[in-house]
């Protein structure tokens, strides 16, 4: 996680705020107080797409992002015709987002 605050720039308080994760116990984690991964830190780790495996858990898979989540409950009603226009509207980007 330091090495991601470090590349993008990023305070710690900032990234707490985006992830919506309490600050402090980010400041654990980071210092190395908090071995362990809660889920609040857990939460954290998706955000910055940081993938850890703890113990047997299932590959990480892009649809369970936060963010990714976030966006498509701002952006659909729940219509079967808004989503079926979300779903084409990706898969139309989707040669432009493959090759960043």
């Amino acid at each position: 996680m330091k090495a991601y605050l470090g590349r993008e720039g990023m305070a710690l308080n900032a990234f707490a705020h985006m992830a919506n994760v309490p600050q402090p116990t980010l400041h654990r984690f980071v210092s190395g107080r908090t071995k362990s991964v809660t889920l609040l830190v857990r939460r954290a780790l998706d955000y910055a797409r940081i993938k850890i495996v703890v113990g047997i858990t299932p590959e990480y898979d892009v649809a369970d992002d936060p963010r990714l989540k976030q966006a498509l409950r701002k952006a659909c009603d729940g219509r079967a015709e808004s989503i079926d226009l979300l779903a084409r509207l990706i898969e139309a980007l989707s040669p432009v987002l493959a090759g960043h």
